[in-house]
């Protein structure tokens, strides 16, 4: 039963995270009109967010093998 938990709460969060960057992906013009820039500025803003929570995650996976897996999930939580 806990390792069920564990694995819906992992999905939960990477559903998230997709629908998170979808969220922003659909709401380019508006970020272009109220931050007055172009494009390319909001799709790199957009990239850089998306670059970098695939590399937490990475980070997240290596800090889990290091000190286990329940701690360092737990610990993510908390952050």
């Amino acid at each position: 039963m806990e390792k069920k938990i564990v694995i819906i709460t992992s999905v939960l969060a990477m559903f998230v995270l997709v629908i998170d960057t979808t969220i922003m992906n659909v709401s380019i013009s508006t970020l272009i009109d109220d931050f007055d820039t172009d494009v390319t500025t909001v799709q790199a803003a957009i990239t850089l967010y998306v670059l970098v929570m695939a590399s937490l995650m990475i980070t997240g996976g290596k800090i889990g093998d290091i000190i286990g897996r329940k701690k360092a999930f737990r610990i993510g939580l908390i952050i």
